[in-house]
């Protein structure tokens, strides 16, 4: 397999099969944290509402959430791709 995108934190060897969705040019580096979270904000995509879990939680403790603010502008966050919204 060949050589990923030059994103945040340079070219990315991939490895394996790619699958038929698969677009290095849209891959997101994630780095570790400097401290620990103590709560994850999540969306429930089916009823597009926002979660709040306690890190290390099964769901029993979900709570509703607002929605994060939005990032600001940068380029650590990937735009849509050309003539679509970054739905797959």
């Amino acid at each position: 397999m060949g050589r990923g995108h030059p994103g945040q934190g340079g070219v990315r060897d991939s490895q394996g099969q790619p699958w038929a969705g698969y677009r290095p040019d849209r891959v997101a580096v994630v780095k570790p944290v400097t401290q620990p979270m103590d709560v994850l904000i999540i969306v429930d995509v089916v009823s597009n509402t926002w979660i709040e879990r306690k890190a290390g939680d099964d769901c029993r403790q979900d709570r509703t959430s607002d929605a994060p603010s939005p990032p600001p502008p940068s380029n650590d966050v990937l735009p849509p791709p050309p003539g679509g919204d970054g739905a797959s």
